[in-house]
């Protein structure tokens, strides 16, 4: 009987090792398993706070890149303002430097005078694009940089057309009140550009609005320019061929009246 105890007890306790060697396999597969699982997500965390820093570096360069570009932007805004009233007080010529068309040189007696009246002055200090600089901060461009831009962009067209078609005999008086109807268009603009329009009609929402369109302004800012600025009327009556024709074809121009038929049956 004893035997068999001994026996049965000797048969549990094998059952039993095998059981625990079972187990202690078990939990090193399970740590062998779970080291990895913590190899792997170290190794992704790693991973991803490598691609963090990269990201962030990027960010921080393309940030260094947009101060730097503002940064020559107010720079060459300032060498221009500078180039500007250093040549203001000369008498020959004046160069303005285009984002588009490069330095444009003023050397016209006359042009140069109408550049330096203080109506066409005043247009350095209205914004092209209203008051979206405020959300878009190089959206700075003003009505006389686009003034001056328009004059050359008209002149140059206006002497091809000269230069291509002799038959239609335009003359250098013709050119020169292209020019200046070009340089001129933008007189009557009010602070913000087009935006006054909209404070004007909801100001005078019952009639009695001074004017209608911009064109009608520039006219009355281009006849009032005449009458204050004596040295110009003097200019004009000398470089135009006829005062009073040239005078009318260049309001024509700028108001957007001027009859083409008129070229035709000439």
């Amino acid at each position: 009987m004893r035997d068999k105890i001994v026996q049965g007890l000797l048969s549990q306790n094998g059952k039993l090792k095998g059981k625990l060697s079972e187990a202690t396999k078990m939990m090193e597969q399970l740590q062998k398993e779970m080291k990895q699982k913590d190899q792997t997500m170290q190794q992704e965390q790693a991973e991803s706070k490598k691609e963090i820093q990269l990201l962030q570096e990027k960010i921080t360069a393309m940030n260094l890149q947009q101060i730097e570009r503002d940064k020559q932007g107010q720079e060459k805004e300032g060498k221009l303002m500078l180039k500007f009233e250093n040549l203001m007080t000369s008498k020959d010529y004046l160069i303005f430097e285009d984002d588009v068309y490069g330095d444009i040189t003023i050397d016209d007696p006359l042009i140069l005078k109408i550049v330096q009246t203080c109506q066409f002055q005043r247009l350095k200090d209205i914004k092209q694009l209203g008051y979206i600089y405020q959300n878009m901060q190089k959206s700075t461009y003003s009505r006389l940089q686009h003034s001056i831009g328009m004059y050359y962009l008209a002149g140059e067209y206006v002497k091809q057309l000269q230069q291509r078609q002799p038959e239609l005999n335009i003359t250098e008086s013709d050119v020169l009140c292209v020019q200046i109807a070009a340089l001129c268009y933008n007189l009557g603009h009010g602070p913000f550009s087009h935006t006054f329009g909209l404070f004007l009609d909801e100001m005078f929402k019952y009639g009695n609005k001074p004017w209608e369109k911009v064109s009608e302004a520039s006219v009355m800012m281009f006849d009032h320019m005449i009458e204050e600025n004596d040295e110009v009327k003097v200019l004009l009556v000398k470089f135009l061929d006829n005062y009073e024709e040239d005078i009318a074809f260049i309001k024509e121009l700028i108001h957007g009246t001027y009859n083409v038929c008129k070229i035709y049956h000439n």
